[in-house]
C-alpha cells in the first residue's frame, strides 16, 4: 500500500460497514425468503436467523409435503449452552432431549460411569415443565442422557460377560438422578472391534443391550440406540445391517440414525445429501416394517467449512451458525467496500482488477464464477465479479446450500513481484431452512421421526420447523 492511501481506504471500508448495517436494519426481506433455494440472500439469513416466528407454513409451501415427523429427539451438549436454552423454549416440539453427559469406561478392569459432574438438575426441572402442544395436548418432554461405550480390549469381553452388572449400573444412575432412560451409543464401536463378525460374540453384545433395556423398562424408563446409517457414505465401512435393525427394534424404544457427516477431509461436499438420506429412509423402512416409527433420521444443525487450493482440500472443520453469520457480515462488508473503492478508483486500478479476473477465469477453478474475455479499463460496476465476492449456490442433486468465497488477495513473494498473491478459496456447506424442511418431509413421508444433532449449533429459527 502506498503511503497516504491508508486513510482514504479505511474511510471507504467504514462507509461500507455503515451501509451494511443500515441495509440489515431496513425492512424488505420477508421471513419466507429463508425458504428460497436459488435466490437465498445473505441479507435474509442475517435478518431472520433468530426469528421466533414459525417457518412451518412457508416450509410446507416450499416442499409441497407435510413436515411433522414424530417423534423428535434432540441432542444438547455441555459445551453449547444455547442448546440448553432452546430445549426449554421448544420443549413442546420434542419427545426426547438428550444431554451428552456420560461415558462407560473401564478403569483397572472395573466398569465405571463417568460424567455425573455434567448433570444439571435445575435445567432438567425446567425442560420438564408441562406444556401444551400445537394440537392442544398436554406434554412433558423426556430426558435421556447419552452414554458412550468407551471400553476397549479385553475389558469389552468382561462387559459382555456381566450384562446384568452393566444394566444395574445404568439403572442405578438413572434412578439417582431421575433420568427417563438412556441413549446408548456403542454398536458402531462393537463393529469396529470386530465383535459382530462372530455369531457368538454378536449375541453377547445383543444380550448386553437387552439386559440394559430390561433394567430400565421395569421402572418405566426408555432405551434409545444411536446407530450408523444402513447405507454408509462412499468409502465408509458398513456399521449396521438390516439384521441388526430387526434384532434391535422389538425391544428398544427408538433408533437415532446418524445420517450426516457424509463428506469430510480430504474431499469437500455436502453434509447430508438428500438422495443419500432418502436411500437410508427406504432401507430402514424395508428393514423395520411396521416398526418404522421407531426410526429417527438424523438431521444436522451444523455445517462444514473447507479451505481449498485449486481443487485440493487443505483443511476441513465443523462450523456452527455463528461462523457462517460472521462470514456473511464480513463478505458483504468487503463487497461493499470494493464497490465503493471501484467507483472512486482511477482507470489504472480498474484495469488491474480486470486483468486479475481474466487470469482467474482462465484457470477454470471449480465453483468460481465469471467468464474469460475482454474487460474495459474503467471503474468496476456493481455487476462486476470480485475475487472476494460471496456466492450462495443451491445444489440441485444434493439439495443443500453451499457458500463460496475467496479471501482478499495479499502481497505475495518478494517486492519485485508486482502481482499480489491470491487469497484462499472457501466452501462452507451449512443447513438452511429449506434444506432441513426437505429432510423433515422425507422422515414424515416414511412414517419416521428425526434426531437432531444438535440444538444450538444452527440458527434459532430452525427449531420452528420441528
Amino acid at each position: 500500500m502506498l503511503k497516504g492511501q491508508a486513510g482514504p481506504l479505511r474511510l471507504v471500508f467504514l462507509l461500507a460497514c455503515f451501509r451494511l448495517c443500515a441495509s440489515l436494519q431496513a425492512p424488505g426481506q420477508p421471513l419466507g425468503a429463508l425458504l428460497r433455494r436459488d435466490n437465498l440472500s445473505a441479507q435474509a439469513l442475517l435478518q431472520h436467523h433468530n426469528s421466533t416466528e414459525s417457518l412451518r407454513a412457508a416450509a410446507i409451501a416450499a416442499t409441497g409435503q407435510p413436515l411433522r415427523p414424530a417423534p423428535v429427539l434432540a441432542f444438547v451438549t455441555p459445551w453449547n449452552s444455547r442448546g440448553y436454552d432452546l430445549a426449554k423454549q421448544h420443549r413442546c416440539r420434542l419427545m426426547y432431549v438428550v444431554p451428552v453427559w456420560y461415558q462407560l469406561r473401564s478403569v483397572g478392569g472395573v466398569l465405571q460411569l463417568n460424567g455425573a459432574h455434567d448433570v444439571d438438575v435445575g435445567w432438567m426441572a425446567a425442560v420438564r415443565q408441562p406444556c401444551v402442544t400445537a394440537d392442544g395436548q398436554k406434554h412433558v418432554v423426556r430426558v435421556l442422557p447419552r452414554v458412550l461405550f468407551e471400553v476397549h480390549g479385553q475389558d469389552v469381553q468382561e462387559a459382555f460377560s456381566q450384562p446384568h452388572a452393566v444394566a444395574k449400573l445404568l439403572a442405578t444412575e438413572a434412578e439417582r438422578h431421575g433420568f427417563d432412560g438412556w441413549v446408548f451409543e456403542g454398536w458402531s464401536h462393537f463393529v469396529s472391534l470386530g465383535v459382530t463378525k462372530h455369531p457368538g460374540s454378536r449375541q453377547l453384545a445383543l444380550n448386553l443391550l437387552q439386559s440394559i433395556f430390561s433394567g430400565l423398562v421395569s421402572h418405566g424408563r426408555r432405551l434409545v440406540l444411536a446407530v450408523s446409517p444402513l447405507v454408509p457414505a462412499p468409502g465408509r465401512p458398513l456399521q449396521l445391517t438390516a439384521q441388526d435393525v430387526q434384532d434391535f427394534l422389538p425391544f428398544v424404544d427408538a433408533l437415532a440414525v446418524m445420517t450426516y457427516d457424509f463428506s469430510g477431509f480430504p474431499k469437500a461436499g455436502p453434509n447430508a445429501p438428500l438422495d443419500w438420506v432418502q436411500q437410508n429412509a427406504d432401507a430402514f423402512a424395508a428393514a423395520a416394517g411396521r416398526l418404522r416409527s421407531k426410526v429417527l433420521l438424523g438431521v444436522p444443525f451444523y455445517g462444514y467449512s473447507y479451505v481449498l487450493k485449486g481443487k485440493r482440500v487443505q483443511s476441513a472443520d465443523a462450523v456452527l451458525a455463528g461462523a457462517l453469520l460472521d462470514v456473511l457480515k464480513q463478505q458483504l462488508a468487503v463487497a461493499a467496500a470494493q464497490e465503493a473503492a471501484a467507483r472512486g478508483s482511477e482507470e489504472e486500478q480498474a484495469q488491474r482488477q480486470c486483468s486479475e479476473e481474466q487470469e482467474e477465469d482462465s484457470e477454470g477453478d471449480e465453483g468460481e464464477g465469471g467468464r474469460a474475455g475482454s474487460c474495459a479499463a474503467s471503474p468496476a460496476s456493481s455487476g462486476s465479479s470480485s475475487s472476494s465476492s460471496l456466492r450462495v449456490s443451491w445444489l440441485d442433486v444434493e439439495r443443500e446450500h453451499v457458500f463460496r468465497w475467496r479471501d482478499a488477495a495479499g502481497s505475495g513473494g518478494t517486492q519485485q513481484q508486482a502481482k499480489p498473491s491470491k487469497g484462499a478459496k472457501h466452501a462452507l456447506y451449512f443447513p438452511t431452512p429449506v434444506m432441513l424442511a426437505e429432510r423433515l418431509a422425507v422422515a414424515a413421508s416414511h412414517g419416521m421421526g428425526v434426531s437432531v444433532w444438535e440444538l444450538g449449533q444452527g440458527f434459532d429459527s430452525f427449531c420452528s420447523l420441528l
